[in-house]
């Protein structure tokens, strides 16, 4: 399920945590009747010029582009970095005890909380475009506002450009979801022993007839603990199979059982049609719930189809 963010540039990625942080700053300023930020308004137009800039450097200037954009990158990171020097010697200066202004107090916990996605994002920045990195991807950050998303797709032909977190579900024979999970950063393999205990529990069964995965769950040690847990599993491997692999894969029941899996994706499509496309909540925890709300729908739907007939 999605995110509703923004593609996740550097450049905007920094100019979104520092426009945040200096209008924290200036608001505790102002609560708190201190001086230092009566132009951030000024601030944050060069912020945003400094940001077209680099922008305009990677997109669209073809001349000596490479240069223009170190050029430009090394200009917006060294003004980020002295507004930044300016926001920590801010904080210096505030009272130890806030708690007379209760929003002092949660002014102060965003700057704290915001400032360091703002560190990170602008070392990312500067690691990629003026010393030339290859940043590897556990170390990206996606968003300054909901910094757990995760790039679930790459936009490449005829796919558009994912963001947000994986859910994994699981539905019976008769379509109804009964198990869903939103996960992050997991990869599927590490996810099949859990997701098959979930289903046993949920159906208060100890062995399933037959239970059908992608291909990505697939790994020999989840091969080997799954097997005692369904009379038939389907767990197809990726890539050259072996002559074992091939004749179980050639078997009439595997064959028929394999089948009948792509209706998970006719059921992950109508869940897409019940709220579970993008999600509009922010935290981690609202994710999930939201994505609870919408396999309950989802079941009460089929419910209804079936009592309709």
């Amino acid at each position: 399920m999605e995110r509703k963010i923004a593609f996740p540039r550097d450049s905007q990625l920094v100019k979104a945590g520092t426009q945040r942080c200096i209008h924290i700053c200036s608001k505790l300023a102002s609560c708190l009747a201190l001086g230092g930020w009566r132009k951030y308004k000024s601030q944050l137009i060069t912020l945003s010029q400094l940001c077209i800039g680099l922008d305009r450097a990677q997109y669209r200037i073809r001349k000596n582009r490479e240069q223009k954009i170190e050029q430009t990158a090394i200009a917006y990171v060294s003004w980020v970095r002295r507004v930044m020097a300016k926001i920590v010697d801010f904080k210096s200066k505030l009272p130890q005890d806030l708690s007379d202004s209760k929003l002092a107090t949660k002014l102060l916990a965003q700057l704290n909380h915001f400032l360091p996605l703002l560190q990170k994002s602008l070392d990312l920045l500067e690691r990629r475009l003026v010393k030339g990195e290859k940043i590897p991807h556990d170390q990206k950050i996606f968003s300054i506002f909901q910094p757990l998303v995760e790039w679930i797709q790459k936009g490449k032909a005829s796919r558009r450009v994912e963001l947000g977190h994986k859910l994994v579900v699981a539905t019976d024979q008769y379509h109804f979801i009964v198990s869903l999970e939103a996960v992050h950063k997991r990869s599927d393999a590490s996810l099949a022993i859990q997701v098959t205990d979930q289903v046993l529990k949920n159906l208060e069964v100890e062995k399933l007839r037959s239970i059908s995965f992608d291909k990505g769950f697939y790994s020999k040690e989840n091969k080997e603990k799954l097997s005692p847990k369904a009379q038939m599993l389907i767990l197809p491997k990726r890539g050259k199979k072996s002559k074992k692999q091939a004749q179980e894969k050639a078997q009439k029941d595997f064959a028929a059982l394999r089948k009948k899996h792509s209706a998970i994706e006719a059921n992950i499509n109508q869940l897409e049609h019940h709220g579970l496309n993008t999600c509009p909540d922010r935290t981690w925890e609202a994710y999930k719930r939201y994505a609870q709300w919408g396999a309950m729908a989802y079941n009460l739907s089929r419910i209804g189809k079936r009592m309709s007939k």
